[in-house]
């Protein structure tokens, strides 16, 4: 999924030769902490503004332009989410500007709709079961683990990697599966010597995969 199936069109940006008071009005209006300023006659992003940077200011006595951050962190159509959300995470930014090459203002996409997104990539809402495989850097082998639960008749509907970290060694796997009775996948995956941390089963929201999704978050923002 690109952040073109994403994007929000609606979010309306401030126009540079807009006044703070006009600009405070635009955020408070659409309740938004930050929003693109863009210069209205070309369509050119000319960079953003916050809230908290205008309530600082007289309403009318300086233009928004003086108080615009130039050149910010921006997305592209053709992104990846998965990389936008990694771009976001570092930023440290809950909405971003999406521009085209030339800098043109195309819209805005939030933190919480590639949140939102990337869990429904996960099928966290689907009814299956969860398993989490811990792994050596040296044994990691995505394709193997694949078609072990596949040849089990199983699919995967979702997957996730976590890195290891200073304090854990191992690659965690979290692979959501489409059957609720899984007793011959973990048989046949410790077989091979794959080790399995946790099994879930539901038939109704999945607490742990949405989990895994929030790992993931803080995984692509390192």
């Amino acid at each position: 999924m690109l952040i073109s199936d994403i994007l929000d069109k609606k979010t309306l940006p401030i126009r540079a030769s807009d006044s703070v008071a006009e600009g405070m009005k635009s955020l408070l209006d659409q309740q938004k902490e930050t929003l693109p300023v863009i210069d209205f006659t070309t369509k050119k992003l000319v960079g953003e503004v916050t809230l908290d940077v205008l309530s600082r200011e007289k309403p009318d006595s300086i233009s928004v332009l003086n108080k615009t951050e130039r050149k910010p962190d921006t997305l592209r159509l053709g992104q990846h989410i998965l990389e936008a959300a990694g771009v976001m995470m570092r930023s440290g930014k809950q909405m971003m500007t999406v521009t085209d090459d030339e800098n043109n203002y195309l819209g805005t996409v939030t933190l919480e709709e590639l949140r939102k997104n990337i869990t429904g990539i996960m099928n966290a809402e689907d009814v299956g079961s969860v398993i989490v495989i811990e792994l050596n850097e040296r044994d990691f082998s995505i394709m193997d683990i694949v078609r072990i639960i596949e040849l089990e008749g199983v699919k995967i509907l979702g997957l996730g990697v976590e890195s290891p970290t200073i304090t854990e060694s191992r690659f965690r796997i979290t692979i959501k599966l489409s059957q609720i009775e899984i007793s011959s996948v973990v048989r046949s995956l410790e077989r091979y010597g794959y080790i399995i941390t946790n099994q879930t089963k539901t038939e109704t929201r999945d607490e742990e995969l949405h989990d895994r999704a929030d790992e993931l978050f803080r995984y692509l923002g390192i």
